[in-house]
């Protein structure tokens, strides 16, 4: 199972199988969450105003369901897209042959889509940052095309703000993540939390052609506030069974062990892990 897909309890997982090629940051806000007690603030929310909360949980439920149309729509305009694997099946875990083991290696960005049970967070209007500005996408891309992915950034973005209202409203937020979110949205960026709240990390969508100084100088306010940023790719697998070692592992095991045709040799008093792969069988010298 490869790429982006929108999930709810009780229903069957859906492949998204085109997605807008989009870049995201994962924050770190460093502060240790606790799930169950995010639960139970919700849970007695929804005691004292059942109501309004069950609203809140419908909203973010609505929100999530158009990101999931949003990222297939490029699919159906002739946009740039991600392959993502097969739309609207639904998944069931398989074996990854020998031959499948390139899926391993990192991907270009892609989007993401919005879990339909997930919390979500961003930051604050007003920005008047480049992030948002227009910049040269140079290339082969059309006006139409780069016009087409401004207005995706911009739909998803400000999705992922409404969805950080939400999340504030039912309580799961944290000062931690509030001030990573404002200092994002200086840059016109609202991200979004993962998991359950209260803590943990926030990623946020970028666009396409987001200067690379901007993304550093975003990474250099972030670290000054001891928060880490990342880039990682999407789109691509994530766990996988594997019905062969792919040769990336072997590829590794080698360069620990040496070539396969050479015996390695494990000094007295050594330990060897009891899971670790080796191309040859280590031999162990008596005393």
């Amino acid at each position: 199972m490869c790429g982006v897909a929108s999930y709810k309890p009780g229903r069957p997982i859906e492949n998204l199988r085109n997605i807008p090629n989009l870049k995201v940051i994962l924050v770190n806000s460093k502060v240790e969450r606790n799930t169950s007690r995010m639960v139970q603030t919700v849970k007695e929310r929804m005691k004292r105003s059942p109501f309004v909360v069950e609203n809140i949980l419908n909203t973010i439920d609505a929100i999530s369901l158009e990101v999931a149309s949003l990222l297939q729509k490029s699919d159906e305009n002739g946009a740039n897209v991600v392959e993502n694997g097969g739309r609207s099946a639904t998944l069931t875990p398989s074996f990854v042959t020998e031959t499948d083991h390139h899926n391993l290696q990192p991907m270009s960005v892609g989007g993401r889509s919005s879990s339909l049970s997930s919390y979500v967070a961003s930051g604050k209007r007003g920005s008047t940052a480049s992030a948002l500005s227009g910049v040269s996408t140079g290339g082969d891309g059309s006006k139409s095309e780069r016009n087409e992915f401004n207005e995706t950034f911009a739909h998803l973005n400000d999705l992922c703000r409404i969805n950080n209202s939400m999340l504030v409203a039912l309580g799961v937020g944290h000062p931690k993540v509030d001030q990573i979110c404002t200092l994002l949205a200086r840059y016109g960026i609202h991200p979004k939390m993962t998991g359950a709240g209260g803590g943990g990390s926030v990623f946020a969508f970028l666009k396409p052609d987001t200067p690379s100084t901007i993304i550093s100088m975003i990474k250099d306010e972030l670290a000054k506030l001891d928060y880490d940023m990342w880039q990682p790719p999407l789109g691509g697998c994530g766990v996988m069974l594997h019905s062969l070692k792919p040769d990336v592992f072997v590829a590794a095991d080698r360069a620990t062990t040496g070539p396969v045709s050479s015996r390695s040799t494990t000094p007295a008093g050594s330990n060897t892990p009891a899971g670790s792969h080796q191309s040859t069988p280590a031999v162990r010298h008596k005393k």
